[in-house]
C-alpha cells in the first residue's frame, strides 16, 4: 500500500529501522474505519521491527 505512493519505501523499510506515526483526534467522540487503516498499518510496522507512534 506505501509502496505504491511512496517510490522508495520498500528499500528504506530494508535498509534500518524506520519510524511511522499516526495523529488521532483524542477530543472525537469515537473511533471510524478510516482511523482503523492507520492503526493496522501501525501494528504491521512494529511486527516488522519499526518504531511506530500514535498521538
Amino acid at each position: 500500500m506505501l509502496h505504491d505512493i511512496m517510490p522508495g519505501t520498500e528499500e528504506q523499510l530494508q535498509k534500518e529501522m524506520t519510524a511511522a506515526y499516526v495523529g488521532i483526534d483524542p477530543t472525537a467522540d469515537s473511533l471510524h474505519i478510516g482511523h482503523l487503516c492507520g492503526i493496522m498499518m501501525l501494528r504491521h510496522f512494529q511486527r516488522c521491527g519499526h518504531k511506530s507512534v500514535i498521538c
